[in-house]
């Protein structure tokens, strides 16, 4: 019973990841995937990296399936996508598996309010009052969520003036405000757009955005 509790986590990420293969049909009806073609492929993933390194310790050995398995699951899909829907693919897979992060975090964080309590209490004692942020791990849901739906309300009523509509539509100009507004991690975006408008524009003209600095202190 105890070895197989080692293995728990292993088997909650390996059905994460075939919701998502499953989820595929939304996408096209064409995408359908079986369950017993999956635990077939996760056994194979279990039975080949089981045999790589037999010194292994048993975490080595769980993590060493556990990438082999998302390789296998990503190379078993691709080869029934078309390719435009095989980097969506990869993104919903690291999603999936960061909300299952994110929820294991959340879980955690119940357990550690003692513990950052009794930190701070020291701190307070010990005459340092500075207290560093953790940081979060995982994917924030609040931005993927913006990420891939946008400002689903906009108030355009106190919306300041945009500074550029030659080259920001109104509805870019509309999810800049919104950012700002809904996204801590994004706020004054609206200033540096009104205030670094030519730099935001070169970075907007640039063949690979992407790779560039982002203007001012982005």
């Amino acid at each position: 019973m105890a070895m197989r509790e080692n293995y728990r986590e292993l088997g909650a990420r390996a059905s994460v990841l075939f919701f998502a293969l499953s989820d595929l049909y939304k996408i096209d009806n064409m995408y359908q995937f079986s369950l017993e073609s999956y635990m077939a492929l996760f056994a194979d993933s279990v039975k080949n990296r089981s045999k790589a390194n037999i010194a292994d310790s048993l975490q080595d050995k769980l993590d060493g399936i556990d990438k082999a398995h998302r390789e296998n699951v990503y190379s078993y899909a691709c080869r029934g996508l078309f390719e435009k829907d095989k980097l969506l693919f990869a993104v919903q897979m690291t999603v999936k598996l960061h909300e299952m992060k994110n929820k294991k975090i959340a879980e955690k964080e119940k357990e550690k309010e003692k513990e950052k309590e009794e930190k701070k209490e020291r701190r307070r004692r010990a005459g340092d009052d500075d207290e560093q942020e953790e940081e979060k791990e995982g994917i924030d849901m609040d931005e993927y969520n913006f990420f891939l739906r946008g400002a689903t309300q906009v108030d355009r009523s106190q919306q300041p003036p945009n500074p550029a509509p030659d080259w920001i539509n109104p509805q870019a100009w509309d999810q800049i405000v919104e950012l700002d507004k809904t996204l801590p991690l994004f706020q004054n975006i609206v200033g540096s757009f009104m205030h670094n408008t030519k730099e935001w524009n070169r970075w907007f003209k640039s063949p690979k955005p992407e790779a560039d600095i982002l203007p001012g202190d982005w």
